[in-house]
């Protein structure tokens, strides 16, 4: 699986755009659909589960609005807090707004300080939140009221599900733009962003979700994209399959040398797993004087002392 970063996703997106035709708003709209059904497989929500949606002003928000907009026509009941002033919120984001009014969606818009203990009240007795204030394409420390709101998101042990990415972990390296979103879940779009992936970005991201969009098959090879990692299934590929009379010979001998006085733990670890890994003769290359301690730690693997004059580390 390809690994993107901010700019690349750009210009993915740009490309779907531009050369194929494929409207933002639709890509906006699947983003949403993918949201919410990443919801229903990790959460039981019923009618009186409450749903907070936090929505900044870029296209990040817009898919918090639309994510509100599914959630509400299913019956649940859905606020949304508006970090932003109504009048700043264009384009996708801003259809996205007008019709979760129009059908009645609460908007509260928390601007400033006095705002802070409304924002409080909501959160606190939501069932889950949903983080949509900013994308991967932060680019400056996250400051004022939404620092303030996200301060109060990470006190609260409300379950949180992040939009693209956590607010306030950079989608280029990972780090934490000053304070950031602790998200239990993150449902991101296309292809993994190396923020997701890079401490302390990872531990901030939780469980990472891979969804499809729309966006064409080919998007990380015709920009050029080269950073990958491997999913389960990917990984599971690789694996070459087995003989079922086959033996521990004929699937790869590996010789570890490790160990000294004290510190047998270490050898022992590699050889377990080299085996682990899937290595069907392992070999423990150890001091002599050792030898014993690894006999009693190890079962499949095979010991060979070698010479160390008694003094429990190689000569």
């Amino acid at each position: 699986m390809y690994v993107v970063t901010p700019k690349q996703m750009r210009r993915i997106d740009q490309r779907a755009i531009e050369e194929f035709g494929i409207p933002g708003i639709v890509l906006m709209e699947n983003a949403a659909l993918r949201v919410v059904e990443t919801i229903y497989r990790l959460y039981s929500l019923s009618q009186r589960d409450r749903v907070v949606i936090l929505a900044g002003s870029g296209n990040n928000g817009g898919d918090g609005l639309a994510v509100a907009r599914h959630l509400f026509f299913d019956g649940v009941r859905v606020e949304i807090i508006l970090l932003a002033r109504p009048e700043r919120i264009a384009g996708d984001a801003r259809v996205n707004l007008d019709i979760a009014r129009r059908v009645g969606i609460p908007v509260h818009c928390v601007i400033g300080d006095d705002d802070i203990p409304l924002a409080e009240q909501r959160l606190s007795q939501a069932t889950l939140i949903i983080d949509a204030i900013f994308g991967t394409g932060l680019s400056k420390p996250v400051e004022g009221i939404f620092a303030r709101v996200i301060e109060l998101v990470n006190r609260t042990e409300v379950p949180v599900i992040a939009v693209d990415i956590p607010s306030g972990i950079n989608g280029e390296d990972g780090h934490v733009m000053g304070v950031a979103i602790r998200a239990d879940d993150t449902v991101t779009f296309g292809y993994p962003k190396r923020g997701h992936l890079l401490y302390p970005g990872r531990e901030y991201t939780g469980g990472l979700h891979v969804v499809k969009i729309g966006l064409p098959s080919d998007s990380a090879e015709a920009i050029g994209t080269e950073g990958f990692t491997l999913d389960r299934e990917e990984a599971a590929a690789r694996i070459k399959g087995r003989s079922r009379i086959g033996h521990k010979g004929e699937f790869g001998k590996v010789a570890v040398v490790a160990g000294s006085a004290g510190m047998t733990g270490a050898a022992a670890l590699t050889a377990e797993a080299a085996l682990r890994s899937g290595a069907g003769l392992v070999t423990l290359g150890i001091p002599a004087s050792l030898n014993c301690i690894l006999e009693n730690k190890l079962t499949e693997v095979m010991t060979r002392p070698l010479p160390d004059n008694g003094t429990g580390y190689l000569h």
